[in-house]
Protein backbone atom coordinates (compact mmCIF):
# COMPACT_ATOMS: atom_id res chain seq x y z
CA UNK A 1 0.00 0.00 0.00
CA UNK A 2 1.24 3.48 -0.86
CA UNK A 3 1.55 6.27 1.65
CA UNK A 4 3.06 9.74 1.73
CA UNK A 5 6.48 8.25 2.52
CA UNK A 6 6.49 5.93 -0.51
CA UNK A 7 9.39 6.59 -2.86
CA UNK A 8 9.01 7.31 -6.56
CA UNK A 9 9.89 3.74 -7.58
CA UNK A 10 7.12 2.36 -5.35
CA UNK A 11 4.63 4.82 -6.80
CA UNK A 12 5.54 3.95 -10.38
CA UNK A 13 5.37 0.21 -9.59
CA UNK A 14 1.90 0.74 -8.06
CA UNK A 15 0.66 2.47 -11.22
CA UNK A 16 1.98 -0.32 -13.46
CA UNK A 17 0.38 -2.97 -11.23
CA UNK A 18 -2.97 -1.16 -11.01
CA UNK A 19 -3.39 -0.13 -14.65
CA UNK A 20 -2.56 -1.93 -17.88
CA UNK A 21 0.31 0.27 -19.04
CA UNK A 22 2.66 -1.02 -21.70
CA UNK A 23 6.25 -0.82 -20.46
CA UNK A 24 7.43 -0.48 -24.06
CA UNK A 25 5.66 2.90 -24.22
CA UNK A 26 7.70 4.04 -21.23
CA UNK A 27 10.90 2.83 -22.88
CA UNK A 28 10.01 4.82 -26.01
CA UNK A 29 9.33 7.89 -23.85
CA UNK A 30 12.77 7.50 -22.26
CA UNK A 31 14.32 7.22 -25.75
CA UNK A 32 12.69 10.53 -26.70
CA UNK A 33 13.95 12.18 -23.53
CA UNK A 34 17.42 10.78 -24.23
CA UNK A 35 17.40 12.36 -27.69
CA UNK A 36 16.48 15.67 -26.01
CA UNK A 37 19.35 15.36 -23.56
CA UNK A 38 21.76 14.57 -26.39
CA UNK A 39 20.38 17.45 -28.48
CA UNK A 40 19.82 15.04 -31.36
CA UNK A 41 19.25 16.75 -34.71
CA UNK A 42 15.89 16.03 -36.34
CA UNK A 43 16.65 15.51 -40.02
CA UNK A 44 13.34 14.60 -41.68
CA UNK A 45 9.63 15.11 -41.20
CA UNK A 46 9.34 11.40 -40.35
CA UNK A 47 12.02 11.87 -37.66
CA UNK A 48 9.95 14.74 -36.25
CA UNK A 49 6.78 12.65 -36.10
CA UNK A 50 8.69 9.80 -34.45
CA UNK A 51 10.15 12.21 -31.90
CA UNK A 52 6.65 13.59 -31.19
CA UNK A 53 5.40 10.02 -30.70
CA UNK A 54 8.24 9.29 -28.30
CA UNK A 55 7.83 12.35 -26.09
CA UNK A 56 4.06 12.83 -26.24
CA UNK A 57 2.25 9.97 -27.99
CA UNK A 58 3.69 7.53 -25.47
CA UNK A 59 2.45 9.68 -22.60
CA UNK A 60 -1.06 9.55 -24.04
CA UNK A 61 -0.84 5.75 -24.29
CA UNK A 62 0.26 5.52 -20.67
CA UNK A 63 -2.38 7.94 -19.38
CA UNK A 64 -5.30 6.50 -21.36
CA UNK A 65 -5.73 3.37 -19.19
CA UNK A 66 -5.84 5.63 -16.12
CA UNK A 67 -8.47 7.93 -17.64
CA UNK A 68 -10.69 5.25 -19.12
CA UNK A 69 -12.27 2.33 -17.32
CA UNK A 70 -12.97 0.86 -20.76
CA UNK A 71 -9.22 0.32 -20.98
CA UNK A 72 -9.52 -0.60 -24.65
CA UNK A 73 -6.38 1.22 -25.78
CA UNK A 74 -5.64 -1.24 -28.59
CA UNK A 75 -8.69 -0.14 -30.56
CA UNK A 76 -7.87 3.57 -30.28
CA UNK A 77 -4.09 3.57 -29.75
CA UNK A 78 -3.25 5.26 -33.06
CA UNK A 79 -5.73 8.05 -32.38
CA UNK A 80 -4.31 8.58 -28.87
CA UNK A 81 -0.85 8.79 -30.43
CA UNK A 82 -2.16 11.27 -33.01
CA UNK A 83 -3.33 13.58 -30.21
CA UNK A 84 0.08 13.35 -28.53
CA UNK A 85 1.79 14.17 -31.82
CA UNK A 86 -0.55 17.13 -32.38
CA UNK A 87 0.11 18.48 -28.91
CA UNK A 88 3.89 18.14 -29.28
CA UNK A 89 3.86 19.82 -32.70
CA UNK A 90 1.89 22.65 -31.12
CA UNK A 91 4.49 22.97 -28.36
CA UNK A 92 7.30 23.00 -30.92
CA UNK A 93 5.58 25.73 -32.95
CA UNK A 94 4.84 27.78 -29.84
CA UNK A 95 8.46 27.63 -28.68
CA UNK A 96 10.40 27.92 -31.97
CA UNK A 97 12.07 31.21 -31.03
CA UNK A 98 12.86 30.35 -27.40
CA UNK A 99 14.17 26.89 -28.33
CA UNK A 100 16.38 28.30 -31.10
CA UNK A 101 17.92 30.80 -28.70
CA UNK A 102 18.84 27.80 -26.53
CA UNK A 103 20.29 26.08 -29.64
CA UNK A 104 17.44 23.56 -29.74
CA UNK A 105 15.82 23.20 -33.15
CA UNK A 106 12.96 20.75 -33.50
CA UNK A 107 12.14 21.75 -37.07
CA UNK A 108 13.62 19.09 -39.37
CA UNK A 109 16.61 20.12 -41.46
CA UNK A 110 14.74 18.74 -44.49
CA UNK A 111 11.93 21.29 -43.98
CA UNK A 112 14.32 24.15 -43.27
CA UNK A 113 15.99 23.47 -46.64
CA UNK A 114 12.66 22.96 -48.44
CA UNK A 115 11.25 26.26 -47.10
CA UNK A 116 14.61 28.06 -47.43
CA UNK A 117 14.79 28.97 -43.74
CA UNK A 118 18.13 29.42 -42.00
CA UNK A 119 18.37 28.20 -38.39
CA UNK A 120 19.53 31.67 -37.40
CA UNK A 121 16.20 33.09 -38.62
CA UNK A 122 14.47 31.08 -35.90
CA UNK A 123 16.27 33.23 -33.32
CA UNK A 124 15.17 36.51 -34.88
CA UNK A 125 12.37 38.73 -33.66
CA UNK A 126 10.81 39.17 -37.09
CA UNK A 127 9.18 36.24 -38.81
CA UNK A 128 10.12 36.24 -42.48
CA UNK A 129 7.82 35.02 -45.25
CA UNK A 130 9.45 31.60 -45.70
CA UNK A 131 9.37 30.91 -41.97
CA UNK A 132 5.68 31.85 -41.91
CA UNK A 133 5.07 29.32 -44.69
CA UNK A 134 6.95 26.64 -42.76
CA UNK A 135 4.96 27.39 -39.61
CA UNK A 136 1.70 27.25 -41.60
CA UNK A 137 2.76 23.89 -43.07
CA UNK A 138 3.46 22.38 -39.64
CA UNK A 139 0.30 23.96 -38.21
CA UNK A 140 -1.78 22.17 -40.85
CA UNK A 141 -0.04 18.92 -39.96
CA UNK A 142 -0.86 19.48 -36.27
CA UNK A 143 -4.51 20.21 -37.12
CA UNK A 144 -4.65 16.95 -39.06
CA UNK A 145 -3.45 15.01 -36.01
CA UNK A 146 -5.96 16.85 -33.78
CA UNK A 147 -8.80 15.36 -35.88
CA UNK A 148 -8.72 12.30 -33.58
CA UNK A 149 -9.66 14.41 -30.55
CA UNK A 150 -13.40 13.77 -30.47
CA UNK A 151 -13.08 10.01 -30.92
CA UNK A 152 -10.48 9.77 -28.13
CA UNK A 153 -12.52 11.91 -25.73
CA UNK A 154 -15.67 9.87 -26.42
CA UNK A 155 -13.92 6.70 -25.25
CA UNK A 156 -13.25 8.20 -21.82
CA UNK A 157 -16.16 7.40 -19.53
CA UNK A 158 -15.94 9.74 -16.53
CA UNK A 159 -17.01 13.37 -16.87
CA UNK A 160 -14.03 14.68 -14.89
CA UNK A 161 -11.57 12.66 -16.97
CA UNK A 162 -13.20 13.91 -20.20
CA UNK A 163 -13.05 17.48 -18.92
CA UNK A 164 -9.38 17.10 -17.93
CA UNK A 165 -8.51 15.60 -21.30
CA UNK A 166 -10.35 18.33 -23.20
CA UNK A 167 -8.55 20.95 -21.14
CA UNK A 168 -5.14 19.36 -21.74
CA UNK A 169 -5.74 19.17 -25.48
CA UNK A 170 -7.03 22.74 -25.66
CA UNK A 171 -4.02 24.27 -23.92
Amino acid sequence: MLNENSNLADKVAFIFKTFEIDKLEMMQMFAGQDSDLKNKVINTYDDLIHYCYQVAGTVGCMIFPILSKNNNLSSIRNKVIDIGIAMQLTNILRDIHEDAIRNRVFIPDQLLVLFKVNKEELKGRKTKRNLKKLIAFLSKKALFFYESELEVIQTVDSFSAKFSLKLAIAT
